[in-house]
């Protein structure tokens, strides 16, 4: 394109085009949004944990629970073989 806007490689139709303004977007640093993404951040972090020690806990009383089942079912057993004698 030369200064009028026309287009230099079409020569005899002299058409004229719009330039384009190729203008960078900058985006701004906001802080108050980071604060307030790491501090979701954290609580999620606690929330996670929390569930992971409840879930830990909870397979350990399942195992538990179980090994009594085990216990009582063989109790039973033994019980009703002792009565069949």
């Amino acid at each position: 394109m030369d200064k009028n806007n026309c287009c230099t490689v079409c020569t005899g139709l002299n058409r004229e085009y719009e330039g384009r303004d190729e203008s960078e977007t900058k985006t701004k640093f906001n802080s108050e949004f980071f604060k307030n993404v790491r501090e979701e951040l954290k609580i999620n972090k606690r929330q996670k944990e929390e569930k992971k020690s409840i879930v830990e806990k909870l397979q350990e009383d399942l195992s538990k629970a179980r090994e009594e089942k085990a216990e009582l079912v063989e109790e039973a057993y033994r019980t009703i073989m002792k009565l069949l004698r």
